[in-house]
């Protein structure tokens, strides 16, 4: 079984094995791997996510995903962003200027591209241009979101966060085999090494 020092000399983040890291090493010492599995212990403490909730739809903040009855909602980007900031600011109208800038930043397009990103938002929300349940157009100014949104609190599932662990733990001892492995290989070829420079 490897001690402390092997596994601290290997890289693995101690306090998954049990062992306390001293506090005066500094975070540069570590190795990638266990910088990584450093971050994914301080996500599960991070801020709760926001779920907006309208019609039968979720729309995850933190997750970027939109879901209907549960079941997640193929989406491009662009369409998912439109579809976000619309219900983030559904009591007012939102510019075609404004959702230029927020989907295209620093370039020109033509009123054709947002009016086909707006026509793919509302294709994932079960609308059209005729009836305009969800998102409304205010024409010659831009669009707003006109369904009654509830908002709660939601949380990064914790499954999702032990399967990360896990798979950086299992990378970590992968490297902590190799480490020892290849330490191992050198000492027993030491004799060997400094026999043939004595001959």
């Amino acid at each position: 079984m490897l001690g402390s020092r092997d596994a601290a000399h290997a890289g693995v983040d101690l306090g998954i094995l049990g062992v306390v890291r001293p506090s005066s090493e500094p975070a540069s010492a570590r190795s990638p791997a266990a910088r990584s599995v450093h971050c994914v212990k301080s996500g599960a403490q991070r801020r709760q996510a926001v779920i907006f909730e309208f019609d039968h739809f979720e729309l995850d903040d933190d997750l970027l995903e939109l879901r209907r009855t549960g079941t997640l909602v193929p989406l491009q980007p662009k369409v998912l962003k439109l579809i976000l900031h619309l219900v983030r600011h559904g009591a007012r109208v939102v510019t075609k200027e404004e959702l230029g800038q927020l989907l295209w930043p620093q370039q020109r397009v033509g009123a054709t591209s947002l009016t086909r990103a707006a026509h793919g938002a509302r294709l994932a929300l079960d609308d059209s241009g005729e009836s305009q349940r969800a998102i409304r157009t205010v024409r010659c100014f831009g669009y707003r979101f006109c369904l009654p949104v509830r908002e709660r609190a939601g949380q990064v599932p914790c499954a999702t966060r032990r399967s990360s662990i896990g798979e950086l733990v299992r990378a970590e001892s992968v490297v902590l085999q190799r480490e020892v492995t290849a330490g191992d290989f050198a000492r027993h070829r030491s004799p060997e090494v400094g026999g043939g420079q004595r001959a």
